[in-house]
This record gives C-alpha cells, sequence and structure tokens, in this order.
C-alpha cells in the first residue's frame, strides 16, 4: 500500500521477518514516515541491511520473535517479543512489550519440494535460508532455481542450465560440435 497507493498503514510499525526481502518493507514505512521496529528470528544479518537499518533510525532485534499480539477495537495495539535460541528454537528470557498499530509478517521463501518430495526423497532444514530444501534424489530427477531454494535470479538460471545439462547427459544426449 506505501508504494502502490502511498497509504501508511501505521504510525508505529513492527516487522517481523526471516529474510532479508522484508528489510525492504521496513525501510519503505520508515521512509513513508512509520516509526519501525524490526524483528528477525535470525542470528546473522547482513552488515549493509543493519546498517542502513541503523541511518533510518529503525530500532531492531536481532535473534527474536513475536510471541503474542494484541488489539484493541479490531486493531493491533501492541505485540509482545523474545529472543530466541536458533539452535533449539527456546524463547529466552522475559517477553518484551512494543507498540505498534500495524504488525507486518514475512515468513520467507519457500522452494515448492512438493515434486522432490513426491518421488520419495526427503527434504531437509536449512537454517541459513530459514526453509526446508530437496535432499539427495532417490530417483532420476534434479531440483533447480526456486523449487532448490535458490531464489536469485541469475542464481536460479544458472542452476536450471546446469540441472538440465546433466539431465541431457544422463539419457544419452551428447553435445554437438559444428
Amino acid at each position: 500500500y506505501v508504494n502502490r497507493f502511498a497509504v501508511r498503514c501505521g504510525d508505529h510499525a513492527v516487522v517481523c521477518t526471516n529474510n532479508d526481502s522484508a528489510w525492504n518493507t521496513a525501510f519503505d514505512l520508515s521512509d513513508a514516515g512509520s516509526v519501525v521496529s524490526i524483528v528477525d528470528a535470525r542470528e546473522h544479518i547482513d552488515a549493509g541491511l543493519l546498517a542502513e537499518a541503523s541511518a533510518r533510525g529503525i530500532e531492531v532485534f536481532v535473534q527474536h520473535v513475536v510471541v503474542t499480539a494484541s488489539a484493541r477495537r479490531k486493531r493491533v495495539h501492541r505485540v509482545e517479543i523474545a529472543r530466541l535460541h536458533n539452535t533449539s528454537l527456546e524463547l529466552l528470557g522475559p517477553l518484551r512489550p512494543m507498540r505498534c498499530d500495524l504488525l507486518c509478517m514475512s515468513g520467507g521463501w519457500s522452494p515448492a519440494v512438493h515434486l522432490h518430495s513426491q518421488s520419495g526423497a526427503r527434504v531437509v532444514y536449512d537454517a541459513q535460508r530459514c526453509c526446508f530444501v530437496p535432499d539427495l534424489a532417490v530417483q532420476a530427477a534434479r531440483s533447480a532455481g526456486a523449487a532448490n531454494g535458490t531464489f536469485e535470479l541469475d542464481f536460479a538460471i544458472s542452476e536450471g542450465r546446469e540441472a538440465g545439462k546433466g539431465a541431457a547427459a544422463d539419457a544419452g544426449f551428447r553435445r554437438r560440435v559444428v
């Protein structure tokens, strides 16, 4: 709404995330005049994002999650956050209340692992990308690009090209020399 319709949805926003993409939402809200806090579940955040948030006066809570949200008159007015132990996923310490009138949630990008799973193969959790990704294939199948957890366009195209070359070679096709 803030970019498409120039509507600022809240004066005090909390952006809860586990990925870099949501930080752009926080920056856009801040640029529109909202007071913004970022609550990121990850342990390690890109230094450039932290610097950009600091320059905008955005409060950042690393390795934290939103635990509760409270509403009055059908509107959010407060959340409580807690520190997260990333390996055990346990909450650490007391809950911290935060005033807000907008809560933005981003659970990240999830690969389409359905075909991989239907082939009888397993998926494994990738803590760095905060999602399940294909494990070793058990049939003559390959996962590439977004289906493999590779969301950056250039890398997804390259990965798809290599998977296609490998599949063609396995099928007996050889590169022609012209």
